[in-house]
Parts: C-alpha cells; structure tokens; sequence
C-alpha cells in the first residue's frame, strides 16, 4: 500500500509545482515546508493551477504529520478521516519513502465484501451543465463539497464529471505527436484553446455506474481500474454519487469509537497558540481510540506538557516536552519526546507507545 508515485516539492508557486508535476512521471506531489509537510487533492491542485498560479504552495496543501512505515491498515484509515484526505506521506527516520492512498487502502479491506452501496450515505450533488467551462466546473465542484457530479444532455443521463479523472487527464504524459492525450471533441488541439475555458464535455467520460446492491469492493475496485474518485449509483433512476470519502466514512463509522479517559497535565502553563491547542486536541483524540482498538480494553491516559526553552526575540518558539502514560488493566507504558513542533512531539511520543503495546500484545 505504499507506492513511490510521487515527487517532493518544495513551497514555491502552484504554477511552478504544477509544471513540476506534469512533466514528471508522478501523479502525487508531497509538499516539504520547512519542518512542515503536506500534501494537496487532485482537485485543489488543478483548480488552483488554472485559477491562481501565483498562489503559494503553503496555502493551499493539507498539513500532515509523516507517518511511520509500520502504520496499521486501521490507523490509516482514521488518519484518512481525520485529515479529510486521500494520500498520506509515509516515513522512514524522518524521510519520506513513498505516498499511500486511500482508493489503495481501501482496496484491501475484507469487511467492503460485505457491506453494499446501500449501506453508505450518497452525496446528492447537483447535476452539471454540459456546456460549463473547466474552470466553473472545477468551482462548482468545490463548492458542493464533491468531486464527481453527473450530467445530463437533454435531460438524458450522459455520465460524471470526475475531477480526479480529469487531473489525470490533464497530466498525461505527451504523446508522440506532441499532443497531450485529451478528448477534444470539437478543438484540434490543446494549445489553440486555454484549457480553463474548455467546455467540460470535452474531457469525455465514460459511465461508472453502481447499483444499490452493488458490493462497496466491486465499487471501489471500478474506481480504481478507472482512475476516478466516485461513481453513479444508478437503480431505475438516479439515486446520487458514491465517493471514495462515503466508502470511508462508512467503514470508521463500524470501528469501535468509544472515548479512552485522558487526563492532560501543564497544558495551562505551556505556550500554544489557538491552531496549535486544536491540532493537540484532536492528535490526542485519535491516539486514544488506537490505543484502545489495540488493546481491546479500557485504557486511561495521562499526557503532560512543559516549556522547555524558547527562541526568538519576537516570533517566539517553544521547545516542548511532551510525556505520555498509557494505564491498561494490565501494564504501564510511559513514553517522552521533545521537540519545537508539539504536533511533532506527540506524534512520536504515542508511536513510542503503541510500538511497546503491539510488542507486548505480539508475545
């Protein structure tokens, strides 16, 4: 489940980082912001290439923690959840190995030969015009929160329009003519015509259809064969669009997620600014209903925090120490990690943790 199609940017401008990507032979781009490291969706990465080319990498990728190559399919997938994203960075010793993605995950899962696409709940995006641009079908995608809707041709059911298709649509390699391999349909060429002010049709796209009694593998194996990130569900009509988030937040929904006892210690007394305490909450949140998925137990944890130093005369920053105590029914298992990121510093003090308990759960 990790693959090493990606490339590494550094911050520099989504027009750069897109002319990077594209003439690569990767599909992912891994964003390195200094300490900081994120990723951005297919669909995010070509809107704002067509929209806002000067835009900063920074401000639009996905902070994500690296993580750690031993990572269970399970965690995986609450950190999909978490981050609202469908391709992690994973890590070796602090260095980034290679990419997982969600379709690739999910792929794996057993427990989709048995649920249906009538056990997942539809998204019900509004059916697009075929004769919008690119660009207004790339907004009209973001603001319904969706990245495939279908369209209609005299009020007959044509297909979808998948951003994720599209994005890789649009990266194709060049062919041996010079041309990149797009459908044009009524345009000779790429080049006479912006792409941002194409009609969507001509990205011709063929029907993913699913039924209600369809199994949510078949499905996800179709979207993986096909390269897209949803499908029609079709029964007599129409019923709506199955998303690869849908399939995802159908399976975290059958995974136990009853609250773990967490006791914080010295979080008053420790600098953190309104985004860092959010991250730490939720950080914390998670680890906490891993630890009690592996153990199978109620489980009591106790984090506690310190200032260590700081540096910077203005922009301050804070060496943090973080230290984490996990109480099961039967051990005690203490891990400490510093660090001038406490994302960072939390992260590795539970992957210290959870690596004591698989030892012990193991033998």
């Amino acid at each position: 489940m990790i693959h090493k199609n990606f490339v590494t940017l550094k911050d520099c401008t989504v027009k750069e980082a897109f002319e990077s990507v594209r003439s690569s032979k990767h599909m992912q781009a891994v964003v390195s912001d200094g300490p900081l490291f994120g990723v951005i969706d297919a669909h995010t990465f070509l809107h704002n290439a067509l929209t806002s080319p000067s835009k900063k990498l920074s401000r639009i990728m996905t902070r994500l923690p690296l993580v750690d190559k031993d990572v269970t399919v399970e965690e995986l997938l609450h950190l999909f959840h978490a981050n609202h994203c469908s391709i992690l960075p994973i890590e070796d010793n602090g260095k980034v190995i290679g990419v997982s993605e969600l379709c690739d995950v999910l792929c794996s899962l057993k427990v989709l030969r048995r649920l249906k696409v009538s056990d997942v709940k539809l998204s019900r995006p509004k059916p697009i015009k075929r004769d919008m641009t690119v660009v207004e079908t790339l907004h009209y995608l973001h603001d319904s929160d969706c990245t495939v809707a279908p369209y209609y041709v005299k009020g007959k059911l044509e297909g979808s329009i998948d951003a994720t298709s599209l994005y890789r649509t649009v990266m194709q390699p060049v062919s041996s003519t010079g041309k990149r391999k797009i459908n044009m349909a009524s345009h000779a060429t790429a080049d006479r015509v912006s792409l941002r002010d194409l009609p969507v049709s001509s990205f011709s796209e063929k029907r993913t259809l699913a039924t209600s009694t369809t199994t949510l593998a078949s499905c996800v194996k179709l979207m993986h064969k096909n390269g897209v990130s949803g499908l029609l569900v079709v029964d007599s009509r129409l019923k709506g669009v199955l998303t690869l988030q849908n399939i995802l937040s159908a399976v975290t929904d059958n995974l136990d997620r009853t609250e773990a006892k967490v006791a914080l210690k010295g979080i008053r007394k420790v600098h953190f600014d309104p985004s860092e305490r959010k991250h730490v909450d939720r950080i914390i949140e998670k680890e906490a209903r891993i630890l009690k998925r592996l153990v199978k137990n109620n489980v009591r944890i106790e984090v506690s925090f310190k200032d260590l130093k700081s540096s910077g005369k203005y922009d301050k920053q804070h060496l943090r120490r973080v230290n984490v105590k996990v109480m099961f029914p039967s051990m005690i298992v203490a891990a400490d990690h510093e660090d001038w990121k406490i994302e960072t510093a939390l992260h590795k003090a539970f992957t210290k943790i959870k690596n004591t308990v698989k030892k012990k759960y193991r033998n």
